[in-house]
């Protein structure tokens, strides 16, 4: 079943002067199951080789640029962007990196709610650059270990030594 689904009008004065790419006309397709497919009908096109300039464009709106969930279009979700500066202290200092990348491919697991609902972004990279698939697996993987960048550091004590 397709359903015509509007702009998420709160957000999108701030998307569009944040450059993000989460809004804009959309389709949903599905039966209403948790991760919809959205299709977009315009595009930014990005480096793939550059996780930096992806998510500065696409994911720092709601995710803020250091990734700790307060960019500027946050205020408008319903459910609030995950802390992703914190994924790998949360994942006993691990960079969960498997999560992160079937996160992007295939999203939460968790049915959208409301407004500013974390999107699947495969099928939105591969259609808003025209790219073959295998040019959006190095997207997910670029993307993903720029994610990895943004990890908060453990403190260090004046030694240098972490803190306990």
């Amino acid at each position: 079943m397709i359903k015509a689904v509007p702009c998420i009008r709160a957000t999108l004065p701030a998307l569009f002067l944040f450059s993000v790419a989460i809004c804009g006309h959309a389709a949903l397709v599905g039966d209403g199951a948790a991760n919809p497919v959205a299709h977009f009908y315009f595009s930014i096109h990005t480096n793939p080789g550059s996780g930096q300039e992806m998510y500065t464009q696409y994911c720092a709106g709601c995710h803020g640029s250091g990734g700790q969930g307060h960019g500027p279009a946050a205020h408008y979700c319903t459910v609030s962007p995950t802390n992703l500066a914190l994924l790998a202290k949360k994942n006993h200092g691990v960079f969960p990196a498997n999560r992160v990348s079937q996160v992007l491919h295939s999203g939460t697991g968790k049915r959208p709610q409301g407004q500013g609902y974390m999107p699947v972004w495969e099928p939105l990279l591969q259609a808003m650059n025209a790219d073959k698939p295998e040019t959006t697996e190095i997207r997910i993987a670029n993307l993903t270990e720029y994610v990895r960048t943004l990890q908060e550091r453990p403190a260090t004590s004046p030694r240098g030594h972490a803190a306990p």
